[in-house]
């Protein structure tokens, strides 16, 4: 899609909870919202309600969070590109790598 797309997060119910910055780019992608619904995670970055930006390592693909504070996603510069791992906000430069392959499906309560 040429020039990005607008994000807005909603409630179940469809109001808008909050609405994202400018438009983000399709290439961009891998997006995962954070459990409480104020943090969206993208490629190369979160980007929270009260519009702070934390920047992600570009290798990071997140593909959801864990809790409140930790994303898991696959690393884009392991040998198999499937490999997975953790990155925690507060710490955003340090990527945990897991040293396996696979897919995150979801978190178990």
């Amino acid at each position: 899609m040429e020039g990005g797309f607008h994000i807005s997060v909603r409630s179940l119910a469809g109001k808008v909870i909050w609405n994202g910055p400018a438009a983000i780019t399709v290439d961009q992608g891998y997006l995962a919202i954070s459990p409480d619904g104020s943090r969206l995670a993208m490629r190369g970055a979160v980007q929270s309600s009260d519009g702070t930006k934390i920047p992600l390592p570009a290798q990071f693909l997140p593909n959801g969070w864990l809790d409140s504070k930790t994303l898991i996603g696959v690393l884009a510069s392991s040998h198999t590109f499937q490999e997975i791992g953790i990155l925690r906000v507060d710490s955003p430069g340090k990527v945990e790598d897991w040293g396996f392959a696979g897919d995150f499906i979801g978190s178990v309560s």
